[in-house]
């Protein structure tokens, strides 16, 4: 079964990447000697872990150059419901805004129970299906979802269940990217739009600011959050 075979925008991983990072970080999520970084684009996530071996794995278009990553970081062109890693190689995998992108969820989650050792943790992150940026902007909230190619949006316990049902155990969800790192995000967006690049000024300025709202948010919960997190283990 194979995932989304569509080629990734490589920019779009470094504004979400530094929410993601930044939520791990405050949860005291552990790594530890083997690293998997599965969807990992530029590899900024896996780039900033202090894991001695990082592999991050995306798709690339075919007869386009293999991206320029994070140092650090062993890049793999590859597809998620069809990794080429063999059984229980990973301590800890990563899959951040990976499932809402792919055509079928279901092998991604087992090829990542796959290639986790076991006691091993996963960490999966998607956004929460019915949470608005604002009041009575469904449409508009919507309309993002689809230009950010989301194929599906989860409710946390179809989330929980999609886990379990790979083989996972002891799964726990939390909440993050509420009001304020959700205006900040955007604004990351624009900021690449503009500039039409993603290491530009703009955006990396933009990148400075996700990062610090994104700890503003975890004290200070405005909106209901946008997305969540789980931590699933093998």
């Amino acid at each position: 079964m194979a995932a989304d075979k569509q080629g990734t925008r490589w920019g779009n991983s470094l504004g979400i990447g530094a929410i993601n990072l930044a939520h791990l970080r405050d949860e005291g999520f552990a790594f530890v000697d083997r690293v998997l970084d599965l969807g990992c684009g530029l590899g900024f996530v896996a780039g900033n872990l202090t894991a001695p071996f990082k592999v991050g794995v995306d798709l690339y278009r075919r007869g386009q150059a293999v991206p320029r990553t994070f140092p650090g970081v062993m890049f793999l062109g590859g597809d998620a419901g069809i990794l080429p890693l063999k059984d229980e190689s990973f301590d800890s995998v990563l899959c951040l805004d990976v499932i809402e992108h792919v055509d079928d969820p279901s092998a991604v989650a087992c090829e990542v129970w796959r290639v986790l050792k076991k006691e091993g943790s996963a960490y999966f992150s998607t956004p929460v299906r019915g949470v608005n940026f604002l009041p009575d902007s469904e449409r508009y909230t919507r309309f993002l979802h689809e230009h950010w190619g989301h194929k599906r949006l989860y409710s946390r316990e179809e989330f929980i269940s999609l886990l379990k049902g790979a083989g996972f155990t002891g799964v726990r969800t939390e909440d993050y990217m509420h009001l304020t790192t959700r205006a900040f995000l955007y604004l990351h967006y624009a900021a690449t739009s503009l500039s039409g690049r993603v290491d530009g000024r703009l955006a990396r300025a933009a990148e400075r600011l996700l990062y610090g709202a994104s700890r503003v948010d975890e004290k200070i919960r405005f909106w209901s959050a946008f997305a969540t997190m789980a931590q699933a283990k093998k």
